[in-house]
């Protein structure tokens, strides 16, 4: 191993007279040029240990088709010097067996630098020295499995970046001027940044294993249809508002960062390959053209808009503080068999349009629907309508608009589902999960002309029952309604009577209005109820059940089979006067005493209420009040040990003792 310098007169390196001493180098020897020495010329492929251009005020050149391979650990470029940038020709380190090098090149522009080693480790640290180090064109050394790590200061690139099958560029971010053509078949994980008025041209998909992309206003990315960004790896950051890709693929479960809007074009978004990806985390927006094909999008304070056409083949969008629009115009057709949103504002806006598949399940945790865009008043947009098919409720979520369930509505959490603000249209069955309850300001409508069941548990909703052609509803066997202030209008019939259901209410004032006569098995009033009948008297087969004090209210009455009160107390049943209630079977109000009795009263101070207890009927009032009741249609009314004030056929009884007795008139 040898020291040569370059000769004064310079010239090609093949020649003798380029050398100090005559002597051609071999490939172990180390090259300096000084101030003193010429211009030098590689002109055929050649080797050396280390070269040192400190001090070189001259021009240096490696021709069209020559590798200049530098196998040792330092590669210095004089700032006076000037490297030829025309040619072709390549200085390398593809040979170097070394696990560091560094190479210093302070104001210097490298026509092509080829980097990385073909020897095990295939590993490599290329440590970069000077101000704004320059290459034109930046190669990694094609291999197996070859990792070239950047370190010292951030490398400009100006005209091509190339990274093979395999290999793997890391390290420092780098700059990109000008012009830059991106070739990645292998990895990128150093991340770049574009400087403005520079354009990158992608060669092929950019994949991206790390790393913090920038595009700054006024840069530019010329992106062919089917070159995607390609994240294979958790953690990328992009700022790349000022530009559209034409797709994005995330092949690696884990967070993809924005710290910008994000444009994708007609490629979409595909993560099909992944169970459950966390992808785009940033307050911004991710705009996308195309489909979008994922397992699971969770999105963090960002928006997502869809905005031009294509399919939507996910189970979940997830996250907090997010919103998906599918734009004013676009149109896109839900493909996959479910979809979960949890945390999320979902709109379709304007004259877009969206359609389902016809088994299909929406689940709503904790999120909003705007999806129903020919609803009546100013949602009428031009857009179109989208028919769920099945929804799920999870938690408390809002619908704006009315919203249409083709199939069936169901609370699917443990605790409370609720819907609040607008009208759900249910062609199905509507249901809840055992221990569960249904809730919210939404009015839940059953419509169509298919016949449906509502099934078992509590129910807190506006409830409105709207079958066409003789379809009916079927209750379950028990249900729980109401919550302060709702309503239950039967527009068409509701078969309470196959499950002998018992209609249990909750809370009040609630109002039922029977436009359609429906019989109901069995009713239980809270005590201190309000129940409001309106439209017709209600037909109570089986047993009106009283927990304590009651007022029936509306403009109609009931009938009922057994008319039943038995808690311990002083209650009161108020009757509205004029109107008629009549019990059939069986009245037994029996759980008064002398000290706290039962009173039935008619509202009005004047007016007596009427209640008509049917021949035939059994009856075992004890220590109950009659005050303003007119009972002269049906059978005389005994009370023991009550008091009678302005009743109509009511007669008072000896009080009793410790026996019960039924009478039956």
């Amino acid at each position: 191993m040898a020291t040569f310098i370059v000769s004064a007169l310079g010239g090609n390196w093949s020649s003798t007279t380029t050398w100090v001493g005559g002597v051609l180098p071999a490939v172990g020897d180390d090259i300096v040029a000084n101030v003193t020495s010429g211009s030098l010329t590689v002109d055929s492929n050649r080797t050396c240990l280390t070269i040192n251009f400190t001090n070189y005020t001259n021009t240096f050149t490696i021709n069209n088709g020559f590798t200049l391979n530098i196998t040792g650990t330092t590669i210095t470029l004089g700032s006076g010097m000037t490297f030829a940038t025309g040619t072709t020709g390549v200085l390398s380190t593809s040979t170097n067996t070394a696990a560091a090098v560094a190479i210093a090149f302070n104001g210097i522009t490298i026509p092509r630098l080829t980097i990385g080693k073909l020897t095990f480790p295939n590993t490599q640290t290329i440590t970069i020295s000077g101000a704004t180090p320059t290459v034109q064109n930046l190669i990694c050394q094609s291999g197996v499995l070859v990792t070239v790590t950047l370190a010292g200061v951030n490398l400009i690139v100006t005209t091509s970046l190339s990274i093979p099958v395999n290999n793997v560029l890391a390290g420092l971010p780098l700059t990109i001027t000008g012009t830059c053509t991106i070739n990645t078949v292998g990895n990128l994980n150093t991340g770049f940044t574009v400087s403005a008025g520079s354009t990158v041209v992608l060669a092929n998909t950019l994949n991206l294993g790390g790393g913090t992309i920038t595009f700054p206003i006024g840069s530019f990315l010329s992106n062919p249809s089917n070159y995607f960004l390609s994240n294979n790896s958790s953690g990328i950051i992009l700022n790349t508002s000022p530009v559209t890709w034409y797709g994005f693929i995330q092949t690696v479960q884990g967070t993809t960062f924005i710290t910008s809007d994000l444009n994708i074009g007609a490629g979409g978004i595909n993560i099909s390959q992944i169970i459950s990806p966390i992808i785009f985390n940033g307050a911004f927006a991710v705009n996308v053209n195309g489909s979008v094909v994922v397992n699971t999008i969770s999105l963090t304070s960002a928006t997502l808009n869809l905005t031009g056409s294509g399919t939507l083949n996910l189970f979940g969008f997830s996250g907090s503080n997010n919103i998906v629009n599918i734009a004013t115009g676009a149109s896109y057709a839900i493909v996959s068999s479910s979809l979960s949103l949890n945390l999320i504002i979902f709109n379709l806006v304007g004259t877009a349009t969206c359609s389902v598949p016809a088994i299909h399940t929406l689940t709503l945790t904790s999120s909003t629907l705007t999806t129903n865009n020919t609803s009546t008043g100013a949602n009428i947009v031009g857009g179109s309508e989208i028919q769920w098919k099945n929804i799920s409720i999870v938690f408390t979520n809002t619908i704006t608009y009315t919203t249409t369930v083709l199939g069936n509505l169901a609370g699917a959490n443990a605790t409370v589902s609720a819907i609040n603000t607008g009208k759900m249209l249910v062609y199905g069955n509507l249901s809840i999960i055992a221990g569960g309850i249904f809730s919210g300001t939404s009015t839940i409508e059953f419509t169509g002309s298919v016949a449906a069941s509502w099934g078992t548990g509590a129910y807190q909703n506006n409830i409105i029952v709207s079958k066409s052609g003789g379809a009916v509803v079927t209750a379950a066997s028990a249900i729980t309604w109401g919550f302060t202030s709702r309503t239950l209008t039967l527009n068409s019939t509701v078969n309470f009577s196959t499950n002998s259901n018992t209609f249990t209410l909750n809370s009040t004032p609630l109002t039922i209005n029977n436009s359609s006569v429906s019989q109901f098995f069995n009713i239980t009033v809270p005590n201190n109820g309000v129940l409001n009948i309106n439209n017709n008297t209600t037909p109570i087969l089986g047993t009106l059940s009283l927990a304590g004090s009651a007022t029936f209210a509306g403009t109609y009455g009931w009938t009922c089979g057994t008319l039943s009160l038995t808690a311990a107390g002083t209650f009161t049943i108020t009757l509205q006067n004029s109107v008629t209630y009549t019990t059939t079977i069986s009245a037994i109000l029996t759980g008064g005493t002398n000290a706290a009795r039962y009173t039935m009263t008619s509202n009005d101070a004047t007016i007596r209420a009427i209640w008509t207890l049917s021949n035939g009927a059994s009856q075992l009032l004890t220590y109950v009040n009659g005050t303003r009741i007119d009972s002269s249609l049906g059978q005389t009314v005994y009370s023991f040990g009550g008091t009678l004030t302005d009743t109509i056929n009511w007669l008072l009884l000896t009080t009793p003792g410790t026996v019960a007795y039924t009478f039956v008139n």
